[in-house]
């Protein structure tokens, strides 16, 4: 027993070691308990008090004293005896102020009743949907444990979740708002944009042959693939127009320059005529040929970080094609010219990293390195749109070359050779679904 136990049940101690043996009788013991602590549970009192007699009985060293504790640990006399002095208790009979252990069922039904009384007085659709759970909840299949049995309500609980479906309890008269009459105009537009879509599925993506040899001087797409590049940039253009971006980007915001010109980037760089993913990167993310160099020259651990990359996956790895930094609006020329100075190094690094894994005859032949610096107004759109299409053109030859170059080098360390594919200009190949 522990040292408060015994210090609580102390008077009872002293009492079965000292008086005599014709005076500690299962009676007298029990009220003894009793007057120490209260009453409690039938099988609590006996747990309690066959505990406090064995530890006497191994404790004292009268072997008559010793026997008489021993027939007192009668669990059948126990009870009997135990049920006289609870009625001679409710008779007020017995003498003594015994406090009793309150069921915890009957404190949990007071607690969970004024609670009730509580939350009446508020009403509102989600008091109500309490009230109910509350009210159909049964006391004999919750713990004492459970909060509200001490009257409160643990809202993380899963019974007393509104379902989604009733909305009239999420939100109450609020709920009208579903109410408002759906507009015929607005219900064409969804109808055209359903159509659109369906276009859209039905495009085919053309697939460079891989051993196609392509060169930044003439086009490698047909004209009606470009009219639809430089569509989709014009359209956003205009959209970026109507949310007012472009006044905020003249107010100095580089933030929302850099989200345009990604925007912008994804739209030139849509259904690249490559079997391969790609990928424009936002959050100026760090370079990796960028912290290779400075680990290697051990000047840093961390690579420079453009605003942007275009980056595609090859063998396994992301290789980073191209780099955009953007200023200021109108921003002035050391910022211009700092921009300028870390894209060459990035195209630079970039480049070597390349190299380490292509045949460098066919990487130089045809791969350059971009490297783009958005920092002064575009005055003419139709250049805009030209150098965003001119790019991508550069992009896809680059990407060609790089994987002409990885397949040169493989076939020069394997005694056997892919079989050769048919000759073709454009391949098709069914786009994803959006």
């Amino acid at each position: 027993m522990s040292s408060s136990s015994a210090e609580i049940f102390a008077p009872l101690y002293n009492f079965l070691k000292t008086s005599s043996l014709d005076k500690i009788t299962t009676s007298s013991v029990i009220t003894q308990q009793w007057n120490c602590f209260k009453i409690q549970s039938e099988n609590e009192d006996f747990d309690c008090l066959m505990k406090i007699l064995k530890d006497m009985e191994n404790e004292i060293n009268d072997d008559k004293r010793k026997q008489h504790l021993k027939s007192l640990q009668n669990i059948n006399q126990m009870r009997f005896v135990r049920n006289e002095l609870i009625s001679l208790k409710d008779m007020g009979f017995l003498r003594g102020k015994f406090e009793e252990e309150v069921n915890w069922k009957t404190l949990a039904l007071n607690n969970i009743t004024l609670l009730k009384d509580k939350i009446k007085k508020k009403d509102t659709p989600a008091h109500k949907h309490i009230l109910t759970t509350i009210s159909n909840i049964d006391i004999n299949k919750i713990s004492n444990d459970d909060p509200l049995c001490i009257g409160v309500i643990d809202l993380s609980s899963e019974k007393y979740n509104i379902p989604e479906s009733n909305y009239e309890s999420l939100v109450g008269e609020k709920a009208n708002i579903r109410n408002l009459s759906k507009d015929a105009g607005v219900k064409k537009i969804c109808n055209e944009f359903i159509s659109k879509r369906n276009e859209v599925h039905k495009l085919r993506k053309f697939v460079l042959p891989s051993r196609d040899i392509v060169t930044h001087d003439q086009w490698i797409e047909d004209d009606h693939i470009k009219e639809r590049i430089a569509g989709g940039i014009t359209d956003i253009l205009l959209q970026e127009i109507k949310l007012n971006a472009l006044q905020r980007v003249s107010g100095g915001s580089e933030n929302t320059l850099v989200e345009i010109i990604a925007r912008l980037i994804d739209m030139a760089m849509y259904h690249l005529p490559v079997d391969y993913e790609v990928e424009v990167t936002r959050a100026e993310r760090q370079s990796k040929a960028s912290k290779n160099r400075k680990v290697q020259q051990k000047t840093g651990s961390r690579g420079d970080k453009p605003d942007l990359m275009f980056r595609a996956y090859l063998r396994q790895k992301w290789e980073e094609i191209v780099f955009f930094e953007s200023g200021k609006w109108d921003t002035d020329e050391d910022k211009i010219c700092h921009d300028h100075n870390k894209l060459v190094q990035l195209c630079l690094d970039g480049t070597k990293e390349l190299v380490k894994k292509c045949t460098k005859e066919t990487f130089y032949r045809n791969y350059i390195g971009f490297g783009i610096n958005i920092a002064e107004s575009v005055e003419e759109i139709e250049e805009f749109v030209h150098a965003l299409l001119v790019l991508r053109n550069g992009v896809i030859v680059n990407l060609q070359s790089i994987v002409n170059s990885f397949q040169k080098r493989s076939r020069k360390t394997s005694d056997i050779s892919p079989p050769p594919r048919e000759a073709g200009r454009l391949s098709k190949k069914n786009s994803a679904n959006f």
